[in-house]
C-alpha cells in the first residue's frame, strides 16, 4: 500500500465558475501518514476499526443531505451468551470479525459506527424503504454468518430504523427514534426490524 498526498488547484473562468482542476502528488510513502493515523486514533474505535460514536456524532452534525438518508441501529442478539459461555477474549474475536465483514463491504452510501458494546449503527443515503429492508435482512445474514472454529455461536440482530430527514436530523433525535425502533423489533420476535419516523 503506498500513500500519496495530493494538492488540488481550481482554475476558474471569468465569471468565478470553476473551469479546471489540476490535482499534483506532493508526497508518495509507504508507511501509514501521521495524519492518518492520528485520525484512525481519534475517531475509530480501536477494536474493530470502525467508527466511534463521537465520529457519528460529528458526521450528523456536518451532515446536509438527506436523499433517501436513514440510521439502522443494530443490536446483537445472543451475544451476552458469547461472553457467559466463551469468555470476553472470544467476545472481543467475534465482534473484530463482524467489523472485518463490514469494511470488506465497503460502499459509497453506507458507513458503519461501533456505538459500544454489541451495538452498532449503519447511516446510509441514496436508498429507497426496500434497499433499506433488504439491507437490514443481509446485516443479519452477515451476523448469523460469524463463525469461529470451536465456538458455535447462535446470534442474530434486532434493528431499529429511522429516516433521517429536515424533521430528523439532529444527532440525539436519530439515536433515540432508531434506539426505540429496535427494541420494538426486540420486543416482536416474529421481525427483525421496526421502521420509525419523527413527525
Amino acid at each position: 500500500v503506498y500513500w500519496l498526498t495530493v494538492g488540488f488547484y481550481v482554475q476558474s473562468d471569468e465569471n468565478g465558475k470553476p473551469k479546471i482542476v489540476f490535482g499534483r502528488v506532493n508526497r508518495v510513502q509507504d508507511t501509514i501518514p501521521n495524519e492518518v493515523h492520528y485520525y484512525q486514533l481519534a475517531h475509530k474505535d480501536p477494536a474493530t476499526k470502525l467508527f466511534t460514536w463521537e465520529t457519528l456524532r460529528n458526521h450528523i452534525s456536518m451532515k446536509n443531505y438527506y436523499k433517501g438518508s436513514w440510521g439502522l441501529y443494530i443490536d446483537i442478539d445472543g451475544f451476552k451468551a458469547i461472553n457467559d459461555r466463551h469468555g470476553h477474549k472470544i467476545g472481543d474475536i467475534f465482534l473484530a470479525k463482524l467489523a472485518g465483514r463490514f469494511i470488506s463491504k465497503w460502499e459509497r452510501d453506507v458507513i458503519y459506527y461501533r456505538l459500544g458494546g454489541d451495538e452498532f449503527f449503519v447511516m446510509v443515503d441514496n436508498h429507497s424503504k426496500n434497499d433499506v429492508i433488504k439491507r437490514a435482512n443481509e446485516l443479519v445474514e452477515t451476523i448469523k454468518d460469524i463463525e469461529l472454529e470451536g465456538y458455535p455461536f447462535d446470534v442474530s440482530a434486532s434493528i431499529g430504523i429511522v429516516e433521517i430527514n429536515e424533521k430528523c436530523k439532529a444527532y440525539e433525535d436519530i439515536l433515540d427514534a432508531s434506539d426505540k425502533a429496535m427494541y420494538i423489533a426486540k420486543a416482536d420476535k416474529t421481525k427483525i426490524y421496526h421502521f420509525t419516523s419523527l413527525s
